[in-house]
């Protein structure tokens, strides 16, 4: 039986949303999984608070970021029938569906905070991105014609894929490249930057210019790590030959997009649904492929906490300087979608924030250690597990968003997907999981957020 609340709330619910949802994640090597009997009470209780969409994913795996064996996971309470299981509870019920894909990393970090994810996926040779592509394509066209078959309304050919995604032009070498290149701190970075530029030359199949440029990298990083140069004076303008690396990124992103484009017209012979792709938060500029697509959609872990020199204070934000953030982020959000040559609308893949104090400094953060700007003026990383918890930080964000969506800042927007649920949801140890505690004020935030039969 549903679990239905009457919150007091100060904003009335957000009408207009075409999906109004919650990501509901699988529960691995248990029985208490997708179509089970604790999956629907977790359904249960979440249409007590207004959803009226799903989202859950397949699951991929490679070994390395920068090899191309892929794998569908098909853990107990994971494989293709409880997928299968899972939607048609969904429909069972009223709920509407979308079905999408995470991939993950199974080599983890070097312990140090450097952790490869999926954003940062690349491979040694084209070889490589073709061996990769005609796998993931070839899980996306079947799980495509499955959700055909279930009557799915929104599927997701993609999760978070950033440095295969990300296909719009460069113009020049990014910060996010600079530091890759010349200011990469540990061992495994700067691997992983040698890498970069390495497999970027054999992708271009080592046009000239292109050994003197990573031998001059590999001297600069040689000085930088005996103390001779300090990395945050060398300047890219030192780089012999920098050009080469916008020109084999560009030559690399435009057969990315591609593949992209060959994937999606694959997904469209046997889903007549919509489809989308959820880009990571932020980086929605970056994709070259929307025209193909019903819909734009993106995470949202922004970090909404103010900053000094890129390190987050440790304070709390108040509703009025989170709504502040949410606004400037509707503003720039609605400008991208005005310019484009075709209109799409937005979707919102993961709303959502940990169950720690400083959780809005740090959004994406569940484990490991997070750097903050002391009230003294001192830096400390504090561990994520030593953080107290502290759930009204995300009732803040979500009321703060439900303020921006009421004041019709967000006209551009069909759906919101919170993160998350579990089934059997009482033993989640997801700090992102909105039923994790039974006190939790957040349930009630998003309740406002989407009906306002539960607000008074």
């Amino acid at each position: 039986m549903a679990v239905f609340f009457i919150f007091a709330c100060n904003t009335p619910a957000v009408a207009g949303l075409d999906y109004k949802g919650i990501n509901l994640n699988a529960r691995y090597h248990s029985s208490n999984s997708f179509g089970s009997a604790a999956s629907k009470k977790t359904l249960e209780d979440m249409t007590g608070i207004g959803v009226d969409s799903v989202a859950i994913r397949v699951a991929m795996e490679i070994d390395e970021f920068d090899k191309p064996g892929l794998v569908e996971k098909v853990w107990t309470g994971l494989s293709q029938s409880h997928i299968e299981a899972q939607l048609k509870q969904n429909h069972s019920m009223g709920l509407k569906s979308l079905l999408g894909f995470h991939l993950h990393i199974k080599k983890k970090g070097d312990g140090r905070g450097f952790s490869p994810w999926q954003g940062m996926i690349m491979f040694p040779d084209k070889n490589g991105y073709e061996i990769f592509f005609a796998r993931y394509g070839n899980i996306v066209a079947r799980y495509a014609a499955l959700a055909a078959q279930n009557g799915v309304e929104l599927l997701s050919i993609g999760n978070e894929l950033s440095s295969l995604s990300n296909t719009v032009k460069t113009k020049n070498i990014s910060g996010e490249m600079q530091y890759w290149l010349l200011r990469a701190r540990t061992p495994a970075e700067q691997e992983y930057g040698r890498k970069y530029a390495q497999y970027l030359c054999r992708f271009g199949n080592f046009p000239g210019g292109c050994v003197e440029m990573l031998a001059w990298l590999e001297q600069t990083r040689a000085d930088v790590n005996s103390g001779r140069r300090k990395p945050w004076l060398v300047r890219v303008e030192e780089i012999p030959h920098r050009h080469l690396f916008v020109q084999l990124e560009n030559q690399r992103r435009t057969y990315l997009e591609s593949k992209w484009r060959e994937l999606i017209a694959r997904a469209r012979r046997s889903f007549s649904g919509k489809l989308t792709y959820s880009s990571n938060t932020g980086q929605f500029t970056q994709v070259s492929f929307w025209d193909a697509l019903d819909f734009i959609s993106a995470s949202a872990y922004y970090r909404i906490a103010r900053e000094k020199d890129g390190i987050p204070l440790a304070d709390k934000p108040t509703e009025e300087q989170i709504t502040s953030k949410w606004t400037q982020i509707a503003r720039t959000t609605g400008e991208f979608l005005s310019a484009l040559p075709f209109r799409r609308k937005f979707i919102i893949t993961e709303l959502g924030l940990g169950d720690r104090r400083y959780s809005l400094a740090w959004p994406w953060a569940f484990n490991g250690l997070q750097q903050l700007l002391m009230p003294d003026g001192t830096i400390k990383g504090i561990p994520f597990n030593d953080r107290p918890i502290d759930t009204t930080e995300r009732e803040m964000l979500f009321r703060s968003f439900t303020r921006v969506l009421e004041r019709g800042l967000m006209p551009w927007l069909s759906g919101v997907f919170i993160w998350a649920a579990y089934p059997d949801d009482s033993t989640s140890q997801d700090p992102y999981s909105l039923w994790r505690h039974s006190n939790d004020p957040s349930r009630q935030a998003v309740a406002c957020m989407f009906d306002a039969e539960y607000c008074q």
